[in-house]
């Protein structure tokens, strides 16, 4: 029997995992970790990365993402976000935030519109987890590529 590695999917149950062919647009000022890109991309996630928030904003409107991830949240990107979030493309786009502990941090990223938090350290499987929840919320956690 061969093993499957963690973060993929068997043929039995890829289609019922929300994360399976769901477009994720990753915005990381820094470099995200490998290890979850491979995780996501392994899930049959569709992903694209960038590092400029003009960049994300073109790419949510003419890419129709089902989830965000804003890696290293900080105050400085909630006037960005609620902008995003005003702006009609975006109408129920669900956004996941990562950024340091702290409530303060947290309160920022939910108060600007951000879906949910997640502090970091993180666990992938953890952040995974809540990628999945997000999605299974959307009726567009399954677009195609």
């Amino acid at each position: 029997m061969m093993a499957i590695p963690q973060g993929s999917t068997t043929n039995n149950n890829v289609e019922m995992d929300p994360l399976y062919q769901a477009r994720i647009l990753l915005l990381a000022e820094t470099a995200p970790p490998s290890g979850l890109i491979f995780r996501l991309q392994g899930s049959g996630a569709f992903l694209r990365t960038t590092s400029a928030m003009n960049d994300a904003f073109q790419l949510v409107a003419a890419w129709h993402p089902a989830l965000l991830i804003l890696q290293d949240w900080s105050a400085r990107l909630a006037p960005w976000l609620t902008e995003l979030s005003a702006y009609p493309a975006c109408a129920g786009l669900p956004v996941l935030a990562i950024g340091m502990d702290g409530d303060a941090n947290a309160m920022s990223a939910l108060d600007a519109g951000a879906s949910a938090y997640v502090s970091t350290p993180y666990s992938e499987t953890l952040l995974l987890a809540q990628a999945s929840a997000l999605l299974k919320k959307t009726s567009t956690g399954n677009a195609s590529q």
